[in-house]
């Protein structure tokens, strides 16, 4: 029980990096969008 909930956090983790590094680049665009407009 205790190794199967390692393997499924590891899991969680490793789509949750997934999302966050394939999110970035959108992140940074809306950041320099915002800044331009703000200027």
């Amino acid at each position: 029980m205790g190794l199967y909930y390692c393997i499924l956090l590891k899991f969680i983790l490793t789509a949750i990096g997934i999302v966050l590094i394939s999110a970035l680049p959108a992140l940074f665009d809306g950041m320099k969008l915002d800044i331009s407009s703000y200027i």
